[in-house]
């Protein structure tokens, strides 16, 4: 399995706040840098597929990645399947002021293991 790391800062829930006070270039040109990472990974995962070897593409699933083009188009392979889970479920903790404690992170998963 190879798992290909997509910077999704761009595309992230927390960034949409700072779009409003972004210059509208800049924020243009990051949101297609990120895309333009996005679809190389995509181009990785998709020979993967046709050589049978397993992908795993992590990202927070709320992330406007999610709803990129390639990724629908990824999504509309029928070996390809998405699935949301807690990050605390697999063991993610963090230190908090007070005490360490779980962290629950929703995070989509997509990949074409079983």
């Amino acid at each position: 399995m190879c798992w290909v790391v997509h910077h999704a800062a761009p595309h992230s829930v927390l960034q949409n706040f700072n779009y409003d006070r972004m210059d509208a270039e800049q924020l243009a040109e990051k949101l297609e840098e990120s895309k333009g990472h996005l679809e190389v990974c995509a181009d990785i995962y998709k020979l993967q597929i046709a050589r049978n070897i397993f992908f795993l593409h992590e990202h927070p699933d709320l992330v406007g990645s999610w709803k990129e083009e390639v990724t629908d188009e990824l999504l509309q392979d029928r070996r390809v399947r998405r699935v949301q889970g807690d990050m605390c479920r697999h063991g993610m903790r963090g230190q908090g002021e007070l005490a360490e404690a779980a962290v629950k992170k929703r995070t989509g998963f997509m990949t074409d293991s079983k």
